[in-house]
């Protein structure tokens, strides 16, 4: 008679795990996308254009699982990035877990010869994971922050920035 439950329970473990799995999968495979469009400064991917004084953002067309929307704006002339807005909440344990999802997707979705790199602050608290070919070229980050007036929420975002792309120096 426990056979069956047994086997049942096996069965429902197995149909869970490869969801979570086919899921990861399918993030990572956008992201992977993303990653090839850097190339032509996103080009290929922008859509709806919006004029902010002297420059335009767009809004891509590709998106990853669970972004509330990602825009592609000139973030150092002349390169742009495509930053996705993926979560806001109060609980830190909640985007921690958010953010590890993201950071391993973009780790398989990324070339093995590329390099990945942590930085954290404390005040305000933030983490970010990039990954790129260099440490100063950095093809993509998974970032969260502390926000908000009172420093009582947290942002979680994913950004990816165009070929030819160098971080700012740290001064």
């Amino acid at each position: 008679m426990r056979r069956p439950y047994l086997l049942y329970g096996m069965l429902l473990c197995i149909l869970a795990v490869s969801a979570s799995l086919s899921a990861l999968d399918e993030l990572s495979g956008t992201m992977k996308q993303i990653l090839d469009h850097r190339a032509n400064d996103f080009a290929s991917i922008r859509k709806d254009p919006h004029v902010t004084g002297d420059e335009t953002d767009y809004t891509s067309t590709l998106m990853v699982a669970g972004a509330k929307e990602c825009y592609i704006t000139q973030t150092a002339k002349p390169r742009y990035s495509d930053s996705c807005y993926v979560f806001e909440t109060k609980n830190r344990a909640a985007v921690t877990a958010r953010y590890k999802k993201y950071v391993k997707a973009l780790q398989d979705a990324s070339p093995s010869s590329w390099t990945s790199w942590t930085e954290s602050t404390s005040k305000p608290a933030s983490e970010s994971a990039y990954f790129g070919p260099d440490r100063s070229h950095p093809a993509a980050s998974v970032h969260w922050d502390l926000e908000g007036m009172n420093m009582d929420w947290y942002d979680l975002t994913v950004t990816f920035y165009a070929d030819g792309y160098a971080m700012a120096k740290q001064q």
